[in-house]
């Protein structure tokens, strides 16, 4: 009788066992995730923390000086990842600085958010340069440069368009680019920012676009120690805070901004921040590009000088014909705000008729167009707030 009790009791253990080997069901098999690597066919996982495989050659991350705006080129042996294009009016200077460097297709285009100021040239990109795969936070907004770029990707539908989540992809080996979610639906556009990673051997370079305080703190866990980070927002002060840099710990922290800007970027709060941990900053407006190169080990940059992003209409202050012809209809009885775009005489900026920045204007800076076209060859540059 024990002899069977025995016999049954083993037979119950091994069973309990081999359930446990049992594959799991459809709906509990992890999802696969978004298609990846470097066909961008099929998915593609980074290895683990503690599994470091070293290059054999070296890579580059461009910090492309576009002024008040971002732009950042990774260039991995034949693979090319950019993130931003910075704002239209400085297509001309990335694609020809892009056409020195990229090989053929643009791998992977990221568009952070849709602020102009960062997206502001992706349509150009697109009609210039083959594309594989195009990154999207998946926010949206209503201006014309937001639509004009959704507009060019629907005319390419061999390009892979993807929403971010938690995906990486391989550039080579030891290169891998890494999205990290921090979530969507967001009230600012800002904090919706797709988060890159890139990883070259030993060397991890954190891209954050324009995410504030309040989302970096929200996912404070997600975020490891890197050796660079490009300031949030143009090193807005309320971006790149004291939690996110104890956290990450870079020892090197890049800032793109625009010399003598509206904004007062790089904020000397942030730059004390930065300060406070110890880590070395550099800015496109003292530094113009910057030029991270790596073996995967160690870094070194290089630097094109001092910014070379400003508008000269700003700097020397002319007024065109058509300025003085939109200033003498104001002084004719035009109401500004019949007038679709609206110019500040002082800043040198237009706007839409409705932004919010036109009810804080003067009534004597309020200089009206026709057009977009007729403000700009007043000398006049678009507001980034409406984006006209």
């Amino acid at each position: 009788m024990k002899k069977l009790l025995y016999t049954v009791l083993i037979l119950v253990l091994v069973l309990a066992a081999g359930i446990g080997f049992l594959p799991h069901s459809e709906e509990d098999l992890p999802d696969s995730g978004t298609p990846a690597s470097g066909s961008a066919e099929e998915s593609a996982q980074e290895p683990a923390e503690t599994v470091v495989e070293i290059p054999s050659g070296e890579a580059a991350v461009h910090f492309i000086d576009v002024g008040q705006g971002d732009c950042t080129l990774i260039d991995v042996g034949e693979v090319e990842v950019l993130v931003d294009c910075g704002d239209r009016d400085h297509s001309a200077f990335v694609l020809d600085y892009l056409s020195g460097i990229v090989d053929g297709e643009l791998d992977y285009l990221v568009a952070t958010h849709p602020d102009s100021d960062h997206i502001g040239g992706i349509a150009n990109v697109l009609r210039t340069f083959p594309v594989g795969t195009v990154i999207d936070s998946g926010a949206e907004k209503d201006t014309y440069s937001f639509l004009n770029y959704k507009e060019e990707v629907a005319k390419h539908p061999e390009i892979l368009f993807i929403e971010d989540s938690d995906t990486a992809f391989k550039l080579g080996t030891g290169a891998w680019l890494r999205i990290i979610e921090t979530g969507d639906g967001h009230e600012d556009v800002n904090d919706d920012s797709v988060v890159c990673l890139f990883r070259y051997g030993e060397i991890l370079v954190l891209l954050t676009g324009d995410m504030g305080i309040g989302t970096e703190e929200e996912n404070l866990s997600k975020f490891p120690e890197v050796d660079v980070l490009k300031a949030g927002h143009h090193g807005s002060a309320w971006s790149t805070g004291r939690d996110f840099l104890k956290k990450t710990k870079p020892k090197y922290v890049i800032l793109s901004a625009g010399k003598d800007n509206d904004y007062g970027h790089p904020s000397e709060y942030t730059l004390q921040r930065i300060a406070e941990i110890g880590a070395e900053p550099y800015s496109t407006i003292d530094k113009g590009t910057i030029i991270l190169k790596t073996d995967g080990k160690n870094i070194d940059f290089e630097f094109a000088g001092p910014t070379r992003a400003a508008i000269p209409s700003e700097e020397t202050g002319a007024v065109s014909e058509v300025a003085e012809e939109a200033a003498a209809a104001v002084s004719a009885g035009e109401t500004p705000s019949e007038a679709p775009y609206i110019g500040n005489a002082n800043s040198l900026k237009f706007h839409h008729s409705w932004c919010s920045s036109v009810e804080d204007m003067a009534e004597h800076n309020k200089v009206p167009f026709d057009s977009r076209e007729d403000a700009i060859n007043a000398g006049y540059r678009p507001c980034q707030r409406c984006d006209p």
